[in-house]
């Protein structure tokens, strides 16, 4: 017989109240571009688990047709994609509809030059890792805004 004791860590409100959507903000539809299929499945699921609407494109042209195809709330978007950056991934995308906010995913945030992005469109830069938490409070508090 094998005996287990974990102590108990009873969650409290300021735990829950970051990673839980407006009931209004998760109908948004988000889309989420990235050339590597695992980031963008786990971004997916993260945030389809949060309530979003979540579509996924593996290139920075793909994520242009379903933009233009469909409507979306919010664009999470990889910088270093082959072909097309995520640089001017966001200069189409905000040429097309200059409401829709774009998040740039990159594993290059610290060195992502902050004046560019302002200037491509880039409405926030988050780093590469980038726990569930901190991404979903980051899309939470950009939809929040719009």
């Amino acid at each position: 017989t094998v005996t287990i004791k974990l102590p108990f860590a009873a969650q409290t409100e300021a735990d829950t109240k970051t990673t839980t959507p407006a009931k209004t903000v998760k109908q948004k539809r988000i889309l989420v571009i990235d050339d590597e299929m695992v980031v963008r499945g786990v971004i997916q699921e993260i945030l389809q688990d949060e309530g979003y609407q979540v579509v996924d494109a593996a290139t920075g042209e793909d994520g242009i047709i379903l933009f233009n195809k469909e409507h979306f709330d919010l664009v999470i978007t990889d910088l270093g994609m082959p072909v097309m950056s995520g640089w001017d991934v966001t200069q189409i995308l905000k040429s097309i509809n200059q409401e829709v906010p774009v998040i740039l995913l990159t594993g290059w945030a610290t060195q992502t030059d902050l004046v560019k992005a302002k200037e491509s469109g880039v409405d926030m830069v988050l780093g590469k890792p980038i726990s569930s938490n901190d991404l979903v409070e980051a899309v939470l508090q950009i939809l929040k805004k719009n």
